[in-house]
C-alpha cells in the first residue's frame, strides 16, 4: 500500500510494509532498521500524524529524522529533511530547523531562538549527541 504525505514525491513517499507489519518489528529487530526501514517507518507516522491534523508530532519527526541523518551522514537525506523543518521556520517549532543544523556542525541559518545558555553551549551539545550515537554504532 503505498502511502502520500503533503510536499512529499511519491518515490520517497512509498511505504514498504503495510502498517500492521511495522508493530511486529517491535522487539529484538526494532535497533536493526535499515535506511529503507527508516524512511518507510517514517512515511507511515508522517501519514498517521496528518491524518490526525497534528503538527507538534510532525515537527518532532522532522528533528528526529534529522538526527538519524546526521548519525548516519546522509547528506541527501538530511538536506531534504532540513528543508521539512525549515517550512515551519516561522511557526512554533522554528528552532528544530537550528538544532538539525547544530546536530550537522552547520550554522543556522535563522538562529529563532535565544537559548538559556551561551551560543556555542548549545550548538555544541546537540554534536556531541549526534558524535556520540555515531561512535556507539560503530562500537
Amino acid at each position: 500500500m503505498a502511502t502520500r504525505s503533503p510536499g512529499r514525491s511519491a518515490s520517497s513517499a512509498r511505504c514498504c510494509r503495510p502498517v500492521t507489519s511495522w508493530f511486529a518489528c517491535i522487539g529484538p529487530r526494532v535497533w536493526r532498521f535499515t535506511a529503507d526501514d527508516i524512511r518507510c517507518w517514517a512515511d507511515v507516522l508522517r501519514a498517521e500524524i496528518c491524518t490526525a491534523g497534528l503538527l507538534a508530532p510532525e515537527a518532532l519527526l522532522d528533528l528526529a529524522l534529522a538526527f538519524h541523518h546526521a548519525v548516519r551522514d546522509d547528506v541527501p537525506g538530511y538536506a531534504a529533511t532540513a528543508a521539512l523543518l525549515g517550512q515551519r521556520a516561522g511557526g512554533d517549532y522554528a528552532y528544530y530547523a537550528d538544532i538539525a543544523a547544530f546536530m550537522t556542525n552547520r550554522p543556522a541559518l535563522l538562529r529563532s531562538a535565544r537559548w538559556i545558555e551561551d551560543e556555542s553551549t548549545v550548538p555544541g551539545r546537540c554534536r556531541h549527541l549526534v558524535l556520540a550515537r555515531r561512535s556507539a554504532l560503530e562500537s
